[in-house]
């Protein structure tokens, strides 16, 4: 098991008191490797390892080839039709899927960068992490998405020049009850897709604050009176003229490597693996 010390979140620090209950409830469990995140004492947990011991050393990465429908990981169903229901996918099925969407669909490349707000326990994780697979540089945000300020994403979005930014439709509503104007605050020209996900929303104006020219939004058409350059994840991609991909020609040296950061996020570099 790999397990986390704590998180931060709003500024606070909260341990991970869990770990011991799991491997108490999880008798499969021999050894527990333990990231850093709060610098505590985690010494008195049994079969414990911490991850700068367990990554120590230099050794050889070897690859073991499988076949296209081998189980990669298990996603559990939201459970608003029940108790939440394990999916296997496998290497092949999402491998293709996620180059067809960020390719396709959100025209990622390796000039763009890629932020969703999402944690390690969300399946837009999962999806963010793949846009490795199109070269694309992938920030990870830990921790609240209002935190110093209301504005807290649009700021990084601005500093960090992204292209794609995914949020959530209570983010959107908070920043127009904030009164925030994205576009007269912060330089957002290179942002093309704004997508909001998990959960219901309605239409929000905040939308219409984001530029000048020709916007949409998830699900439906921002007014035609205040319009913005963005486009939303239904509309269709923005076309880029003398710009041709082959995304499924791409190989794994198209991979990032980054520096952690303290709160509030870990941005991957420009560097290769």
């Amino acid at each position: 098991m790999i397990a986390g010390d704590g998180y931060r979140y709003s500024g606070k620090n909260h341990d991970r008191q869990a770990i011991a209950t799991l491997q108490a409830e999880i008798p499969s469990v021999r050894t527990t490797i333990v990231v850093s995140r709060l610098g505590l004492d985690v010494s008195e947990l049994s079969g414990s390892v911490s991850w700068s011991d367990a990554t120590a050393g230099s050794f050889e990465i070897m690859c073991e080839p499988v076949d296209f429908d081998h189980p990669l990981w298990v996603l559990f169903s939201s459970g608003t039709t029940g108790k939440p229901k394990g999916i296997v996918h496998g290497h092949g099925g999402v491998v293709v899927e996620h180059l067809k969407a960020l390719s396709f669909h959100f025209d990622l490349g390796e000039t763009d960068t890629f932020f969703w707000y999402t944690s390690s326990s969300w399946m837009m994780w999962n999806f963010q992490i793949a846009g490795l697979l199109v070269g694309s540089t992938v920030i990870c945000y830990d921790g609240s998405p209002a935190y110093p300020a209301p504005d807290a994403l649009w700021a990084l979005a601005s500093e960090l020049g992204v292209a794609v930014l995914g949020t959530s439709p209570a983010y959107l509503q908070a920043s127009e009850r904030a009164g925030l104007r994205p576009a007269e605050t912060y330089e957002l020209t290179a942002l093309r897709i704004l997508g909001a996900t998990g959960s219901v929303r309605r239409q929000p104006h905040i939308t219409g604050y984001l530029s000048t020219s020709d916007a949409r939004s998830r699900s439906h058409p921002a007014p035609a009176a205040r319009t913005s350059s963005v486009r939303s994840l239904d509309g269709r991609p923005p076309s880029r003229s003398g710009r041709e991909r082959s995304p499924l020609r791409r190989s794994a040296s198209l991979w990032k490597r980054g520096t952690a950061t303290d709160e509030p996020c870990v941005k991957k570099s420009a560097s290769s693996w």
